[in-house]
């Protein structure tokens, strides 16, 4: 698996993830502040399906938490 190293800002965001919902290999290392998954594809649109479905206002912009959300999803992609 590869691992993708964060800082404290984009660690803490992936904390408030619920990941019952995400159905790929992958684990958290808490000692790295990293996430190691084979399936980056995957790991991107669930963080995606976050962004749309907990970082958007009803009219479409983007809260405090969505801005964390779309730092996270960058900050694992560009390692890539």
């Amino acid at each position: 698996m590869k691992k993708y190293y964060l800082d404290e800002k984009a660690y803490i965001t992936l904390k408030t993830l619920d990941f019952s919902k995400l159905d790929i290999d992958y684990y958290i290392d808490d000692k790295e502040k990293c996430i190691a998954t084979d399936n980056l594809r995957d790991l991107l649109v669930f963080i995606n399906e976050n962004i749309v479905s907990y970082g958007l206002s009803e009219q479409e912009e983007c809260s405090d938490y969505g801005k964390r959300l779309y730092y996270l999803y960058d900050y694992i992609y560009y390692q890539k």
